[in-house]
């Protein structure tokens, strides 16, 4: 049957008028180009016209009750629940279905809006992070930044990162330990570090070394299967313990822990998995500023002269680098995106009074440097 066919039924719904809270119960009447609403009384109440009826917002589309509104501007409501009438509504009825269109102003004032709250977001990312992260880093007690450190370092350590091809398990044969433990002990009395290092080696290719607040530092074995010598790892070793005693990783991972925290709000990742990943990713791929690459790189200089080193050996590394990324290796690669200015670099340490030394003893006697080297087979 045709919705034609069903014109002149009647029906009975409720009614809300949009003036009072409660509703009346009435009679509607389907016929020609409209449906008729009549009282108790059997008196006229009001006429919709079909082709401004709307079904209410939000309400869904069910065969056993249908949620009439006269348009989009009216308060009032009907409820229908006979099916009869349902059916020849919907079917005569042709835009009952329509959403209400946009109010005058209204993209313009929601693109205004969106355009506000990423200027903002971007604010809070690049601008408010970067200046807190500044502020507190020198303000955290030695002991809350080694704890700091800790969470991150165990996570990456106990699960690897998977991005950066490193395997979970810090890397621990005996024999490489206790040659890691001596270049350590030959650098870490006299850096004047306001917390204990605590040095590791994770497995992957990647030609990385990375610190984390709190003395914790990351070899990873691709870079000292590059070094050619216990000199330049200890040259990097260096490097990395000026940025613990400038606190660049403190004020990395606030920063990034800052900006991932507020995108993480915008996303509704509420559970910090996104977090969690952007503060590895801030470890690993730390990106510091020139001045505190510069101001590491004079703490390096300095240990090393005060640990009886030569500097040239990490000259040398850079250098090597440099000529080795010409081959397109993408670990060589990331490890000069994230120190950057290598070849003025090079320099420097090529040139420090240090520079040569014609007799030193030794980071590490070959056997050792070999099982170093061998730490995670």
């Amino acid at each position: 049957m045709t919705g034609l066919g069903r014109i002149g039924l009647n029906a009975k719904a409720d009614y809300y008028d949009g003036q009072t809270a409660g509703k009346r119960e009435i009679e509607v009447r389907l016929g020609g180009d409209a449906i008729a609403l009549y009282g108790p009384d059997g008196r006229a109440i009001v006429a919709w016209p079909l082709a401004t009826l709307r079904r209410l917002p939000g309400s869904g589309k069910s065969p056993d009750e249908l949620r009439l509104i006269p348009d989009f501007e009216s308060e009032e409501r009907l409820v229908l629940r006979d099916r009869y009438m349902i059916a020849a509504i919907e079917d005569v009825a042709a835009g009952l279905n329509k959403r209400r269109p946009p109010k005058p102003g209204m993209v313009r004032r929601l693109v205004l809006w969106i355009g506000i709250a990423a200027a903002s977001v971007a604010a809070l990312v690049f601008v408010v992070a970067p200046l807190l992260s500044d502020t507190i880093a020198p303000m955290i007690p030695p002991e809350s930044e080694v704890a700091l450190g800790a969470q991150i370092a165990d996570q990456i350590a106990a699960e690897g990162v998977i991005f950066a091809g490193i395997e979970p398990g810090a890397c621990e044969a005996p024999e490489g330990l206790a040659a890691l433990n001596k270049m350590v002990a030959r650098l870490e009395p006299v850096s004047d570090s306001h917390v204990p290092l605590n040095v590791r080696v994770l497995n992957g290719d990647m030609v990385n070394a990375f610190a984390l607040p709190g003395g914790h530092i990351f070899f990873v074995r691709g870079l000292l299967s590059t070094a050619d010598s216990p000199e330049e790892a200890a040259g990097v070793l260096a490097h990395e313990i000026g940025h613990v005693v400038g606190r660049d990783p403190t004020r990395n991972i606030l920063r990034s822990f800052a900006s991932a925290a507020v995108i993480s709000t915008v996303l509704g990742d509420f559970l910090g998995g996104f977090v969690l990943v952007a503060l590895t990713n801030a470890a690993i791929d730390a990106s510091y500023s020139r001045e505190a690459e510069a101001e590491a790189d004079q703490t390096a200089l300095r240990l090393l002269e005060a640990s009886g080193l030569p500097s040239r050996p990490l000259s040398g590394f850079f250098l090597r680098l440099k000529e080795e990324l010409g081959d397109g290796d993408s670990y060589l690669e990331k490890y000069l995106a994230s120190h950057p200015n290598s070849s003025s670099r090079e320099v420097v340490f090529a040139s420090a009074p240090g520079a040569d030394l014609d007799n030193f003893e030794p980071v590490l006697t070959p056997q050792e440097w070999d099982a170093l080297q061998k730490i995670c087979d």
